[in-house]
């Protein structure tokens, strides 16, 4: 979906933002950063919100250029935007809003997130079988990635059953109950993706993972998943990773122009070493 964008319309310099109920740093480094070498007139902001209608409907007469959106808006911001892209109109989420002066845009980067640093790790997941945990924005945006990457068995599984049932049905793959799972149909699978926004999943049997596992996180900090990953010597695929490569996506859809990844990965991946105690 092309928008034409009346920059007039819109206030210099040009404000994006993050809504979040506990939004971090991490998106404004990256985008800050980014701004900031390509000596674009942007700026990014973080900001904590618990009602979306105010801050999106507030964006025409504000003059806003876009938004990042968090767990758990997803879903919920569809309903006050003009048009959505096909991508998220078929994972039934956005994370990327975009206002052209007189109308708002949704869009889904978060599946190109995945996908693209899935492929840091390896070329072809087509002979792979994934389980998702969860059943929200993030797990839809998760199978929508997999799916266009043929991956060829997914599985999704949720605390709550019903939810994981409806999402299968939409997305035609495979559920299976959380109570059901184990150590030994853990072991089935090639590839387990955190779409929760837990850092410790209650349902979930630990002991089943082992170094063959392609372990991929959402989260952007150390979680049980990534961490018994790590000791088993898994290949693990942290929640900076996504968020750096969907953050490329919407940098180029606020900006219109392609942004300087190096850079902007430098910058990122600098703070989170920072901020996580884990700089060499």
């Amino acid at each position: 979906m092309k928008i034409k964008t009346n920059w007039n319309k819109l206030s210099s310099p040009y404000i994006c933002g993050l809504l979040a109920t506990n939004p971090s740093q991490y998106s404004c480094t990256l985008h800050n950063s980014g701004f900031k070498i390509a000596d674009f007139n942007f700026t990014y902001h973080s900001f904590k919100v618990n009602d979306l209608k105010l801050p999106i409907e507030a964006m025409i007469g504000m003059g806003f250029r876009g938004y990042s959106v968090t767990i758990p808006f997803k879903e919920e911001a569809i309903k006050f935007l003009d048009a959505i892209n096909v991508d998220a109109s078929e994972i039934g989420a956005v994370n990327t809003i975009i206002n052209n002066g007189e109308q708002l845009f949704g869009f889904n980067t978060d599946w190109l997130g995945i996908k693209n640093s899935l492929l840091e790790i390896k070329p072809n997941y087509s002979n792979s079988s994934a389980l998702i945990l969860g059943a929200g924005g993030a797990a839809r945006a998760a199978i929508y990635a997999l799916k266009k990457m043929n991956v060829a068995n997914i599985t999704i599984t949720n605390r709550t059953i019903r939810r994981a049932k409806d999402v299968s049905q939409i997305f035609n793959v495979d559920y299976i109950d959380a109570s059901k799972l184990s150590p030994n149909n853990i072991r089935g699978f090639d590839l387990i993706v955190n779409a929760t926004p837990q850092l410790k999943i209650p349902y979930f049997p630990y002991k089943g993972l082992n170094e063959k596992h392609v372990i991929y996180e959402m989260i952007t900090a150390d979680t049980e998943l990534t961490t018994i990953g790590n000791q088993l010597g898994a290949a693990v695929i942290p929640g900076i990773r996504m968020l750096l490569h969907q953050g490329f996506e919407q940098f180029q859809l606020f900006t219109e122009k392609s942004p300087p990844k190096k850079e902007m990965t430098k910058s990122l991946i600098s703070f989170f070493e920072e901020n996580n105690n884990t700089g060499k």
